[in-house]
């Protein structure tokens, strides 16, 4: 027969278990974050690999049509993860960075937008706002990254 003082023992374990699988002062509630943006982020992940891969290739002078073609699946990618990101609960050290994030995908966005749709605009001016809007959705997501306890993204 089992003890009152054992039972209360068990208990009391498996409520501090649950109450850190539940996002409680454990990592466990870290781990379910960075899932979670791990999860939201990968269509934009996929969509900007494609974006760099695509863009390598067209060579060093590239139509508008060709930049249009190949900047719009990542702008539609970049559109769908920003709400996402918006909505979704972070924990207060994680939301200040995922806003910077948003700011971030809004001005590559601009510089995506802005390129595909000005026929005046040299090609290689829009590739370098897109390199140096890139560089700052890159670092603003490597600061994701670190608040989640994620590995460096690239």
């Amino acid at each position: 027969m089992v003890d009152a003082g054992a039972k209360r023992a068990f208990r009391l374990s498996v409520a501090v278990w649950v109450v850190l699988l539940c996002g409680g002062s454990g990592s466990f509630g870290a781990i379910d974050y960075a899932h979670t943006y791990l999860r939201i982020a990968a269509p934009v992940d996929q969509a900007r690999f494609r974006f760099d891969d695509n863009l390598a290739a067209l060579g060093s002078n590239p139509s508008k049509a060709q930049l249009r073609k190949i900047a719009m699946p990542l702008a539609g990618a970049i559109r769908a993860l920003d709400p996402k990101l918006i909505d979704s609960p972070w924990p207060p050290r994680v939301e200040p960075v995922i806003r910077s994030l948003v700011r971030a995908d809004r001005n590559l966005l601009q510089a995506l937008d802005s390129g595909a749709q000005h026929r005046r605009l040299p090609s290689s001016r829009w590739e370098w706002a897109i390199i140096d809007n890139t560089g700052v959705v890159n670092s603003a997501d490597s600061m994701v990254h670190a608040r989640l306890g994620l590995p460096p993204p690239y």
